[in-house]
């Protein structure tokens, strides 16, 4: 058990607290929004008549975080988009650790009763 309270804490303290990590995140999420946007700056989005200001900004914003779950509004940085994938990341680990927990407990209650 000490173990994988260990490997728990690890991408706890990994993902929030370690620069890097936050300025990788930030970084990949920009480059991924700026190359979208600027394809749809080249589509025929961009020649739209009478289309809403920044409706491409929208789109590509839309097509990456929308698609992950971040609602609207939309962040005003990479780096406000780096902390929200972080902590996604970090339920996700949880909500996986929880169920292991949970097999463990089962697999052993099932041993004591007997099981192979």
């Amino acid at each position: 058990m000490r173990e994988a309270h260990r490997l728990r804490e690890l991408p706890q303290r990994n993902l929030t607290g370690d620069p890097w990590v936050q300025m990788t995140l930030a970084s990949n999420m920009n480059n991924v929004v700026a190359e979208l946007h600027h394809v749809l700056l080249n589509s025929d989005l961009a020649d739209m008549a009478g289309k809403p200001e920044d409706v491409e900004w929208e789109a590509a914003m839309s097509m990456t975080l929308g698609k992950q779950g971040y609602p609207p509004p939309w962040p005003r940085a990479p780096r406000e988009t780096a902390a929200w994938q972080s902590t996604e990341t970090l339920a996700a680990l949880s909500e996986h650790h929880r169920q292991l927990q949970t097999a463990l407990i089962q697999t052993s209650e099932w041993r004591s009763r007997g099981g192979p």
